[in-house]
Formats: C-alpha cells, structure tokens, sequence
C-alpha cells in the first residue's frame, strides 16, 4: 500500500505538450542546458538543507510526466536536441547518492531509465510510448502501470497491476480545475481524492497543502515553497542555464 501511494502521488503530476522530449519530461520550458536543484528546510529566518531520502529512491516505480520526478536533490545536463546527458541525485554535501542511467531508441522519451548506486543497478524501468510519443506503458520487474489519455492528451486512467492485484485510478477534470481521482481496487470503489490541479502540474490538497513559485525569464520556477496550513515548511531553489 505504501508504495501504491508514492506511485499515485508521483503519477499525480501529468500536463500534456505539443512536443514530447526529456525537457517536458520535467516540466522544463526552453531549451534547458542544465540543472541543479537543491531542497531545503525552511527554519526560522534561515534554509537548513535537507538531505535526500535514499527510501524514496529505492520505492520511486514509475514516472510519467512532471517535474515530481525531481525529487530532493538533482543533477542534470541535457543536450541540445532535449536528451538528458546526466542525471545525478546528490546529497546535501554535493556528492552522489544515486545516479539515474536515461536509454533512447529512436525518440527524445527515453524507453528505459536504469538506478545506480555504486555502479550497480538496483531498479531498471521500461517504457513503451503511443502514436503520439506519449508514455503509454510503465513496467518493471514486479509492477506494471497502463495509461489511457483522451483528446487533449490528459491521463484519464490509469490501470496498476501488482502481481494478482489491480488497482485503476480514474481522472476526472471539472471545469473549475479540480481533478478528481477515483481509487478502485478490486472493481470496488475504495477512494476519492479531490485536488487542484496549478500551473506547474502540482496539486494542492483540498486547500490544505500549496505551493509558492518564484520564475525565470523562461517560465521556468526557480523557486518552490510548499505551505502547510499557510506555514511554510519545504523549499526548493533552482540553478538553471540555457543553449
């Protein structure tokens, strides 16, 4: 169950483009050269950087499209046709906890991600893309995740098969930009979640839980402050350059 809820939360983060490559991936804008990305805690007239969660890492299964893939503490070069050269996630320190082996066919989605510590693979992940280069199937060893998209390229569900369990999220998008998602397991209605959908491609719980963004020239945010019950609690700060 936990790990089914870290694939909600990271499949939460899903926005459509009219081109599909390693930077709209991200959630990146322009022709993005590199960047670094750094989490903080935020003290009391102070930043207290914050380590990286190695669980996280080794119970992140699937990734969509969103900057949430971005977890605490990133790396990264891309080349100028938008694939990704480099991809570490570091420690507070600046050194290495992870790196993050990006494979290409023939387009600017990748079709296999690799999880490295020390050289060695810990998690290997697959993709397979539809007609519009869009991710259409997530697998690994133990899990597999099917999307279906509508018109406007929007996830509309998406279908988790764990073994002899299954688990199908259903998105549906009002008008006033609230997402519902309903969880059904089994055939059986277990959750709704009702959220808000912002600009970035996060969602902000129920009013509860928001983000406050600083931008660049580019519309990239170089800047990310989550508040909990208007107390603000992670930041996020950003280095980017451009081609």
């Amino acid at each position: 169950m936990r790990k089914l809820l870290l694939l909600l939360v990271l499949s939460l983060s899903i926005i459509a483009y009219s081109q599909y490559n390693s930077r709209s991936w991200l959630n990146l804008k322009g022709e993005v050269k590199s960047l670094k990305q750094t989490k903080y805690q935020v003290g009391i007239d102070t930043l207290i950087p914050e380590k990286s969660d190695l669980n996280r890492f080794d119970e992140m299964i699937f990734m969509s499209l969103g900057q949430q893939l971005l977890l605490d503490n990133s790396f990264l070069i891309f080349s100028e046709a938008g694939r990704i050269d480099k991809w570490v996630e570091l420690d507070s320190q600046g050194d290495t906890l992870i790196e993050l082996k990006v494979t290409y066919a023939d387009k600017l989605l990748p079709n296999k991600l690799q999880f490295l510590k020390k050289h060695n693979v810990t998690k290997t992940v697959e993709y397979e893309t539809d007609s519009l280069g869009l991710f259409a199937t997530i697998q690994t060893k133990e899990i597999q995740l099917k999307i279906s998209r509508d018109y406007k390229s929007r996830v509309i569900s998406e279908i988790i098969n764990v073994g002899d369990e299954q688990t199908k999220l259903i998105y549906e998008y009002l008008k006033d930009g609230t997402v519902r998602v309903h969880m059904i397991k089994n055939e059986a209605l277990k959750n709704t979640l009702e959220n808000t959908l912002n600009e970035n491609g996060d969602f902000e719980f129920d009013g509860e839980y928001r983000y406050k963004y600083i931008y660049d020239k580019n519309s990239n945010w170089t800047s990310k402050t989550g508040y909990s019950e208007n107390r603000p609690g992670i930041k996020f700060i950003r280095e980017i350059t451009y081609y």
